[in-house]
């Protein structure tokens, strides 16, 4: 039974391999954008791919219960959980393995054991314990090992000190001594398979880059890579490989079109020991994408601590520093709009000085024209008529001129106080995370940067003060909205609220903000829900088109 179970899922697992592999644009078809938003899209269904690489494991694991214990189809059902669980989760991975080597002991299969005993010790090695998995294979005698064990036992130490190297650093003194044993296994290796395969493949394309035969090394890996399936280890493998040779030769647009096809099949494949998304975050940054660069390097945090393998959460610290710069490019833009709004401010002063000079000069003008009334009756009952229409019309400019400079006063004082409680603010902010970075408290730093708190608390305090200033200036004028809706689509506010999103979009048109793109960006959101809001205001309205000229005649005290 459980043999067609097994025969079933496989099948099932080929068809969704097959359904999910989207053949890709060449390097040279696909712009960097197009490129990301793909990995965009595969990052936003990984779920969907854990949930079916999940369903799998429950499968193999509901056969599982119903195999003997001590059995070769115990022993087969366990690989292929191990399987599973190699690149997905490695304590899992490591506890299948274990089961297995009690079955294999148990029905005397020295072969079996000598296989599993290889597999831990590739697994260990991801996990960063090397010298551990050096003793096992220390162990193993390879005179006794068949055709694909023996490779698996080459490929297992060639593996082994490449971790080392990228453990201890490419520059380090022993790494020259570990490339060297890497190299005599990986022609070890050689020896063994077909030039064709996988093995071959993988380990003469990075030996060519390697050796800086760039162009070579491209063109072997390019004309396989069609041969494997996107969500497969090996695909991921040549992709980053691909990758590498390409950032070597510093062509930044294949380099990144490399790497996200390597992360998009690690994330198809639900490969958690990875390095591509890492590596295209970097890519990325360089490009000034710090947003997805922050989200991709997010992303290989989950993976290494999902994995939980030593080493890949050690290189996981190393990528603090990008955060950093990203968060620290982050601040100065903040700063930036923050002396844009400085100079706005200054802009606004000096036109209530031009506005103040122009009344005087309407002024001067009056006393003129009433020197020359005095001087003809004749002219003085036209002039009069004159003189009161320019009265008429100066009572207006000094209301309004009036109305302008208490909104300014009003909003002047509040915005310089909250401008200089807000450097305050990131002055201390700045501080904390120094402290944080200064004392090695790491998961506390990331923690601080993650966290929105003191963006919410900020914007929360500063709509609260406009809210209050705004109602300072137009007490009337959430009564004065409603006046202006139908019975039914009139706004109301919940608990303590002064003014909601709606109120505060027509607030500003109000002050004279009419673009909805600056709309958007005062009240940080999209300008399609803008024109949402707007437009189902004044639908609720019996004046549609005139509604909102009958907000801009709503006066202040």
């Amino acid at each position: 039974m459980y043999k067609k179970e097994l025969s079933r899922l496989c099948h099932l697992a080929l068809m969704i391999l097959w359904g999910i592999n989207i053949v890709s644009a060449s390097p040279s078809e696909a712009t960097i954008e197009q490129i990301l938003a793909s990995v965009d899209d595969a990052l936003a269904k990984s779920s969907e791919y854990e949930q079916t690489k999940l369903n799998n494991i429950d499968a193999l694991k509901l056969i599982l219960k119903e195999t003997e214990p001590n059995s070769e189809e115990r022993y087969n059902i366990n690989q292929a959980l191990f399987t599973e669980y190699y690149s997905f989760v490695c304590d899992s991975a490591l506890h299948y393995l274990e089961n297995n080597l009690e079955v294999a002991k148990y029905i005397g299969r020295e072969d079996l054991v000598m296989s599993t005993l290889i597999s831990k010790a590739q697994v260990i090695s991801k996990a960063g314990l090397f010298y551990e998995a050096m003793k096992i294979l220390d162990k193993i005698d390879p005179k006794k090992l068949d055709k694909q064990s023996k490779t698996q036992y080459f490929n297992s130490y060639n593996s082994l000190y490449q971790f080392l190297i990228e453990y201890e650093g490419a520059n380090n003194e022993y790494s020259i001594e570990y490339r060297a044993l890497a190299n005599m296994y990986k022609d070890s290796v050689l020896s063994m398979v077909e030039p064709t395969s996988f093995n071959a493949i993988s380990i003469m394309g990075s030996r060519l880059m390697d050796d800086m035969k760039f162009n070579e090394g491209i063109r072997l890996l390019e004309s396989h890579l069609p041969e494997y399936k996107r969500g497969t280890r090996e695909y991921s493998i040549l992709a980053s490989i691909l990758a590498f040779g390409y950032l070597r030769m510093n062509k930044q647009h294949e380099t990144i079109y490399y790497y996200a096809q390597s992360a998009i099949s690690d994330i198809e494949g639900v490969i958690k020991e990875n390095m591509a998304i890492r590596a295209l975050a970097e890519a990325v940054f360089n490009e000034g994408e710090l947003e997805r660069a922050n989200k991709y390097i997010q992303k290989s945090i989950d993976d290494a601590n999902y994995y939980t393998a030593r080493m890949r959460k050690n290189q996981s610290a190393l990528m603090l520093p990008i955060i950093s710069r990203s968060f620290q490019a982050t601040q100065e833009e903040a700063n930036r709009q923050l002396a844009k709004f400085f100079i706005i401010i200054a802009s606004l002063a000096v036109g209530l000085i031009v506005s103040i000079c122009y009344i005087i000069r309407q002024l001067k003008i009056v006393k003129a024209s009433r020197r020359i009334i005095s001087d003809s009756k004749d002219e003085l009952q036209e002039l009069n008529k004159e003189l009161t229409e320019a009265n008429r019309a100066f009572e207006i400019t000094n209301r309004e001129l009036s109305e302008v400079n208490y909104i300014k006063e009003e909003y002047l004082g509040r915005f310089l106080m909250l401008c200089s409680k807000y450097i305050s603010t990131l002055e201390q902010y700045r501080k904390m995370l120094y402290q944080q970075a200064a004392s090695g408290k790491i998961e506390e730093l990331h923690h601080s940067l993650k966290s929105k708190k003191i963006i919410n608390d900020t914007l929360d305090e500063f709509y609260s003060a406009f809210d209050s200033a705004f109602l300072n200036i137009f007490p009337d004028f959430i009564e004065r909205i409603n006046m202006m809706l139908l019975e039914g689509g009139k706004i109301e506010l919940r608990g303590d609220e002064k003014l909601n999103t709606e109120l505060r979009i027509f607030a500003l048109i109000r002050l004279g903000v009419n673009d909805s793109n600056k709309i958007a960006n005062f009240l940080r959101c999209s300008i399609t829900t803008i024109y949402t809001y707007r437009s189902k205001i004044k639908n609720r309205s019996a004046l549609k088109g005139d509604f909102e000229k009958e907000i801009m005649k709503i006066s202040s005290i």
